[in-house]
């Protein structure tokens, strides 16, 4: 009975550990995609209010 649970366990360790792993990596797809798009858009508004205003911001 111990020696199947084992087997078991050993087959299932590693399906897991793919899901996890893939989980992982479209998360950071995602976490990525999200960031380009936030940093685009604050360049963006800088750019909008640089035209607008004639301001040089230091950053």
């Amino acid at each position: 009975m111990g020696h199947v649970h084992l087997i078991r366990t050993q087959y299932e360790y590693p399906i897991s550990r793919c899901v996890f792993a893939s989980a992982i990596l479209s998360f950071n797809k995602w976490y990525s995609r999200v960031y380009s798009l936030c940093i685009f858009i604050v360049f963006r508004a800088k750019e909008l209010l640089q035209e607008k205003f004639f301001i040089r911001y230091p950053f």
